[in-house]
């Protein structure tokens, strides 16, 4: 078995729940209200540049130069699409800018950050891994349902790009790459690392809860 599969077995219940979680069913069936939404794009925003950082962390130990390349390009990427990208689909959505500091699960930035600045190289790439894995298969899940709502179907239209995928495989060939150099011991790690932070993506969408007095 390839260790990405042993790395969605680990999360894939975290997985199954975001696409059973009331914010994209809300989505799909055109009755999540566009303030709840906006409100979790703020939130993911911030988050969005706690991502950028660990990925430029994770570039600076990187142990060959293709590997370096790899996640500065993905820094880049996540700092673009959260001073550029997601702040156009907030205004789409009619909704005001992110306030500083404003996250719904300010655990899993501390987690992100941590591990960035504490974890070896194999303990960065997995734990980063949740957020652009999940992302990938959650946005090719809602092009498959759709939506009745205009402006839902344009916001998912503007979830995953061509290029994207490709970054995306080219991770997961770095965390093979890192499991096959691991020991069983710490691949069993590895994964229980992977399913921290697949619980924590899971509960970023919380942020688009409604919310209660």
């Amino acid at each position: 078995m390839s260790f990405r599969k042993e790395l969605w077995a680990a999360g894939e219940a975290s997985f199954d729940a975001l696409l059973a979680h009331p914010v994209p069913v809300g989505i799909c069936d055109g009755t999540l209200p566009k303030a709840d939404l906006a409100r979790l794009i703020r939130a993911d925003i911030v988050h969005l540049g706690t991502f950028a950082r660990a990925q430029a962390l994770l570039a600076a130990r990187a142990p060959e130069l293709a590997d370096l390349s790899h996640f500065a390009g993905i820094a880049i990427g996540s700092s673009y699409s959260a001073t550029g990208k997601s702040v156009a689909v907030l205004r789409m959505l009619g909704g005001k800018a992110a306030e500083p500091g404003e996250t719904v699960d300010p655990a899993y930035d501390d987690f992100i950050t941590a591990v960035a600045h504490t974890g070896a190289y194999a303990d960065v790439v997995v734990a980063t891994l949740p957020r652009m894995w999940f992302h990938a298969e959650f946005s090719k899940e809602l092009r498959r349902r759709g939506s009745p709502d205009r402006t839902y179907r344009k916001f998912i239209d503007t979830l995953l790009h061509d290029a994207y995928l490709p970054i995306v495989e080219a991770t997961l060939e770095r965390a093979d790459a890192v499991g096959a150099d691991a020991t069983p011991d710490e691949r069993e790690r590895l994964a229980a690392l992977f399913a921290r932070a697949a619980e924590f993506e899971l509960r970023l969408w919380d942020a688009g809860l409604p919310r209660t007095a």
